[in-house]
């Protein structure tokens, strides 16, 4: 899906995490009703990190992360991620950017990549999360039909 622009003009794909694909993104959210749906009793933060090949470590050993203030089926917040992120999100979660990019593309679910352990839950639990597959879906899929653009050598 390519996002208009401001002028009404068809937009440039965004790249991954960046401060323009996430305001995108949080736009998208908001209208999204099968978002607000299923995850309408998701009440914290959340950060996802992109690390580089073999690398761990959430927001701060990170080349990119996304702060997403998600509250009710609302995300009242979508910037990149700040140290100072990491105590108030719930759940970090990691991986490279072929992982994301399998997830965004659909051929790998978030909560099964965290248990494969091809994405990294730095912060929370996987018992926790499960209550919220149903929220975790409807943001990879909304997140999915953004025009993306997947940053190289990250």
């Amino acid at each position: 899906m390519t996002t208009p622009n401001d002028a009404g003009q068809n937009a440039a794909p965004m790249e991954l995490f960046s401060a323009p694909w996430l305001h995108a993104w949080q736009r998208e959210l908001n209208d999204n009703a099968a978002y607000r749906d299923a995850a309408a009793q998701w009440e914290w933060p959340l950060i996802l990190s992109i690390t580089s090949e073999g690398q761990q470590g959430g927001a701060a050993g990170s080349e990119r992360s996304a702060y997403l203030d998600l509250w009710h089926g609302q995300c009242r917040a979508a910037r990149p991620a700040e140290r100072a992120d990491e105590e108030s999100a719930r759940f970090i979660i990691s991986g490279s950017i072929a992982v994301w990019r399998q997830v965004l593309d659909g051929r790998l679910e978030v909560v099964s990549a965290i248990m494969l352990r091809r994405l990294s839950l730095d912060k929370g639990s996987v018992a926790s999360l499960l209550g919220y597959i149903g929220a975790a879906k409807a943001l990879v899929v909304t997140a999915a039909a953004l025009d993306t653009d997947y940053p190289e050598g990250v």
